[in-house]
């Protein structure tokens, strides 16, 4: 017998992580037993994040799917390393040594600044935008 597997999810509303996150799930018929808990949150708020995150756990949830928000970072990261739990998001790079806590996104100062002085630019311009990272 196939034991239940649950994983999670911690989104914002309306957000196109989510709809990804949906897809995937949908297109692995070969983990029939794998059951989501998704919670849509304000990713930015403290109390919101710790209920979610909190009521995932004790549905069972031992990895969770989404995102964070400066504001809540250290929290998840804290919850993550003590109850060994799986946090795997797109959101901004931290540095960290949480192994709980997978990255999808590199962090890009030593790739920039092999580019400045590769080129030995004096100048540069860089873009981003603050709400991706």
């Amino acid at each position: 017998m196939l034991a239940v597997r649950f994983t999670g999810g911690l989104f914002p509303t309306g957000s196109h992580e989510y709809e990804v996150f949906r897809f995937a799930l949908a297109h692995h018929n070969d983990i029939p037993k794998l059951v989501p808990q998704v919670d849509m949150v304000d990713v930015g708020s403290s109390f919101a994040m710790t209920y979610a995150f909190c009521s995932q756990f004790a549905k069972g949830v031992y990895a969770i799917m989404g995102l964070y928000d400066q504001r809540t970072v250290n929290m998840l990261m804290s919850f993550c390393g003590s109850l060994h739990v799986c946090f795997v998001t797109p959101s901004f790079p931290i540095h960290t040594n949480n192994q709980f806590m997978l990255q999808l996104r590199p962090q890009l100062q030593e790739p920039l600044m092999a580019l400045v002085d590769h080129f030995s630019w004096t100048r540069f311009v860089y873009m981003y935008s603050s709400d991706s990272g």
